[in-house]
């Protein structure tokens, strides 16, 4: 009651002005700790949202500016002359893909003599420099036969093949897109160069549109098919990309996180400037509430680097051992780091999700090295005679119960292996009480396949 009397005697705008506050702290809050728990490419697909959202957001890496792909290089690297005269050689792999599209009934021995020579003259960037002509001359057949066989080859998969260029492809991919988009068209033909170095505001100006709109058309350039050949690999390889990286020094562990490829966010100076100059107040206001949203997501950003950094430090402290190669993981949990590092178990447990840790033996998922201790349950004195000549491993040496396993699978049927819960009954037999998840975990560890994989037939 007196709360209540308490509150009533507050203003109404006071009230609601705490309420606001507290709802944007909360807000606040959340965004951080949604922060914490990315890993490092989550958090760039979400700075990229961000940037393209927000025009106080600016982007800049060492290599390329404002966050474009490594379609960019091709300006500097590729200029489609000196190329011109080298054939590569084409797989087998490349040159099948091509020609099953292409029907072999469907076209003359001369036509098929035409295909083959452009097959061999497509460059590594899957663009043919060669004019239509150079060809026609070069190899004595007419400019319509060569032009025609391009057009056919330029119609295959992927698009945007048997382009003369970078430009010619973009272009080309574009116009099978389901919508026809004019400025996107423009910003490729006459602003391709404007972008790869970062010109954006000379583009705004020329197009009179806005920033973000620029932007957001780069995105939709950097989503189309640049690397023609490569891509045509159905199969590829998934890499896990370590979102830390630990490097053993004659002084101790030198930690660093794995963002440096996803360059450096900042306040865009340009647009801060105005918010002094505009004589707008809608403008201003507008400009100050981005401003702030900038801020606050580049010290979030920061304050995850710090914590992540800070956690993994103790981590490897802790498990000194096992990173050293001299030992197995010690048991150790959430809340014996967050105390170590003075933080909530909560937090620790945001800041070790999704994240891999590269050391000098490999990598591994930081969470997989919280390790719980193993649970040993008392005898029933009824068993005690059964039990009697049973060695009982050491409550802190998961090594030893993955030692038992090892041994286990090593003796059992080939043709009948023992599933993971077939494992634990075993353990059990030895005086070991572990969960199947456990078993599961250490049999992964070790790089023991499965029941189903390991069983051998006949």
């Amino acid at each position: 009651m007196f709360i209540r009397k308490e509150v009533e005697k507050m203003p109404v705008y006071e009230l609601s002005q705490n309420q606001i506050q507290a709802q944007i702290l909360g807000l606040e809050q959340r965004q951080s700790l949604e922060i914490l728990q990315c890993s490092n490419l989550q958090l760039n697909q979400r700075l990229r949202e961000v940037y393209f959202e927000n025009p106080m957001l600016d982007y800049e890496t060492k290599s390329e500016r404002e966050g474009l792909c490594s379609w960019t290089g091709y300006f500097k690297h590729s200029s489609g002359i000196e190329n011109r005269n080298q054939f590569v050689d084409k797989s087998n792999e490349l040159r099948a893909y091509i020609t099953e599209q292409l029907m072999p009934n469907s076209y003359s021995q001369r036509k098929w003599k035409i295909f083959e020579f452009m097959i061999e003259a497509l460059e590594d960037t899957g663009y043919l420099t060669m004019d239509s002509s150079e060809i026609a001359e070069l190899c004595s057949w007419s400019p319509e036969e060569v032009n025609e066989c391009l057009q056919i080859l330029q119609g295959i998969e992927p698009a945007g093949i048997f382009q003369k260029d970078l430009k010619s492809s973009l272009l080309y991919q574009v116009s099978k897109l389901p919508y026809k988009d004019w400025q996107l068209e423009y910003i490729i033909r006459y602003h391709l160069k404007d972008i790869s170095e970062g010109k954006i505001s000379k583009i705004t100006r020329e197009m009179n549109i806005s920033t973000a709109q620029v932007r957001r058309y780069m995105e939709q350039i950097g989503e189309l098919n640049v690397h023609l050949i490569d891509n045509l690999n159905k199969y590829k390889t998934h890499y896990v990309v370590p979102d830390i990286i630990a490097i053993l020094t004659p002084n101790g562990w030198d930690v660093s996180l794995n963002d440096g490829w996803m360059g450096e966010y900042k306040i865009n100076s340009y647009y801060e400037k105005m918010i002094d100059e505009t004589q707008d107040q809608e403008l201003k206001h507008y400009f100050l509430e981005k401003l702030k949203q900038a801020k606050n997501l580049i010290f979030q950003v920061e304050q995850r680097r710090i914590t992540i950094l800070q956690i993994t430090r103790q981590v490897l402290m802790m498990q000194d051992l096992f990173f050293k190669n001299m030992g197995d993981l010690k048991p150790m949990s959430l809340s014996v780091i967050a105390q170590a590092v003075n933080k909530h178990s909560s937090t620790v447990s945001r800041a070790v999700k999704n994240k891999y840790l590269q050391y000098p033996q490999g990598t591994i998922l930081l969470k997989d090295l919280f390790v719980r201790k193993t649970n040993y349950k008392a005898m029933d004195s009824k068993y005690e005679k059964k039990w009697q000549n049973v060695q009982v491993v050491e409550l802190t040496q998961p090594c030893a119960i993955k030692k038992a396993i090892m041994d286990i699978i090593e003796s059992e049927n080939k043709s009948k292996p023992y599933s993971d819960q077939k494992i634990v009954n075993q353990l059990m037999q030895r005086g070991i009480y572990i969960s199947r998840r456990t078993v599961t975990q250490y049999r992964e560890q070790m790089g023991i396949w499965s029941s189903y994989n390991r069983k051998e037939t006949d």
